[in-house]
């Protein structure tokens, strides 16, 4: 018998906490998308025994599937046929079906991450907003100001936005999807509905960083004005919500074109389930070169099980406290090794850029000045101008070098890279 090229997830976490009854899973053969619903023909076609309630079940079961990574979401419950037993029969299916890989688990939880001076603008708060002080957003505002900018699409992966705010309600954007059709705002995941508004404010607070009207006299200024917002709703009022939203969600981000994806959410969970499950629907996002941003999370400790933040091709965003000695937040989870900056020092670590307060938002909106050219060669912008700065600080015995002038990320540098070059940072 052949080696079991099943993933073994049933058993993925254990302090992970299951979002309901259903499984998330995959099942290719020679990189070849199969649907879940074939197998039991597959196994009859080669004389292969099959579970004759798991067959039925698979029938008439309701699945779901995402075009863009070839995940499938089954309705499993324990009054028909449970996620476990489901996982069971596609691990004994792949044993059996050379060339067959399955990777099968629960549909795990995610949660949210929880945790400024004058800048020449006259929203009212401005002056609380610190960290875009800290970020010289003042001065990067001025240099791009004379600059065209085309506009960016940020998806805002969260708990939904309310875009009767009129700090973000001009950005609402329309967008067409590959597949057909269009969505206007957003999307539910939670509900699979159109209705993306939440009572929660977590996602509100995302895209008003983000995108906050500049000079209209109300609250706060955001850091970009060239964008267009989808809302990519996957979280509950009460802040929870499912990897498979997540899946969807970055499916959907294919789909509609964006540029950029905000998530300030997260969870521990093993590398064994990321790698066999949420890997391939970010993969499917970072290899059409949009730029994905997520949380490093607030635990203080390694991040290199937090996900999505250790993923390939996605930028993990740890926090630095507002005062001017720009230190580590002690609440920060961190990366392996001494600098932050640098590559990663373990195989599934991710390097972490510095932001302020653990806020992914912060970093997308730099980007939306940096994932187009600006298109004026004859006034270039200067080094270091929109750069956060020196950082210093120390972590658990590991010390992160100000000696550079941005040892993070030097974001006016990034004007002048590619989305490619940018994800190889």
């Amino acid at each position: 018998m052949k080696l079991l090229s099943v993933v073994p997830l049933i058993a993925a976490s254990s302090s992970a906490d299951v979002y309901d009854s259903k499984t998330v899973l995959s099942v290719t053969s020679g990189d070849a998308f199969v649907d879940v619903r074939d197998v039991p023909q597959r196994l009859e076609n080669a004389k292969f025994a099959s579970n004759p309630e798991v067959a039925a079940f698979l029938k008439t079961a309701s699945i779901k599937t995402l075009k863009s990574s070839g995940l499938q979401m089954v309705s499993t419950s324990d009054d028909t046929v449970s996620s476990a037993d489901l996982c069971a029969y596609l691990k004994n299916a792949a044993s059996e079906l050379p060339g067959l890989e399955c990777e099968c688990s629960p549909n795990f939880a995610t949660k949210e991450e929880t945790t400024d001076d004058d800048l020449g603008v006259n929203d009212p708060n401005a002056s609380w907003q610190r960290a875009f002080k800290l970020m010289n957003m003042k001065e990067v505002w001025r240099l791009s100001r004379p600059y065209a900018r085309r506009t960016v699409k940020v998806a805002v992966m969260d708990s939904g936005l309310n875009f009767s705010d009129p700090e973000i309600s001009s950005y609402r954007g329309i967008f067409y999807k590959k597949s057909g059709g269009f969505i206007s705002g957003g999307w539910n995941f939670v509900d699979d509905s159109s209705n993306f508004t939440s009572a929660n404010q977590h996602g509100q607070q995302c895209a008003r960083l983000i995108a906050a009207r500049r000079n209209n006299n109300h609250d706060m200024a955001g850091m970009s004005s060239n964008v267009r917002l989808a809302s990519l709703k996957t979280q509950r009022e009460d802040g929870h919500g499912s990897w498979w939203h997540m899946a969807e969600a970055m499916d959907m981000a294919v789909d509609i074109g964006v540029d950029i994806v905000s998530i300030s959410l997260g969870e521990f969970i093993s590398k064994s389930f990321a790698d066999g499950v949420i890997t391939k629907s970010f993969k499917a996002a970072t290899d059409k070169g949009i730029i994905v941003v997520a949380s490093a999370g607030n635990n203080d400790t390694l991040a290199d099980t937090h996900y999505p933040c250790p993923l390939p091709g996605v930028i993990c965003v740890g926090s630095i406290d507002i005062q001017d000695t720009l230190q580590v937040s002690r609440f920060s989870n961190y990366a392996p090794g001494a600098r932050l900056s640098r590559a990663p020092s373990s195989p599934g670590a991710a390097a972490i850029l510095l932001s302020m307060g653990v806020k992914p938002k912060y970093v997308a909106g730099m980007l939306t000045y940096n994932v187009d050219r600006f298109y004026s060669p004859l006034r270039p912008l200067k080094r270091n101008a929109g750069s956060s700065g020196p950082a210093e600080g120390r972590k658990d015995g590991h010390r992160f070098s100000g000696s550079e002038r941005s040892p993070l990320i030097d974001f006016s540098l990034l004007g002048r890279l590619t989305k490619r070059e940018i994800l190889s940072l």
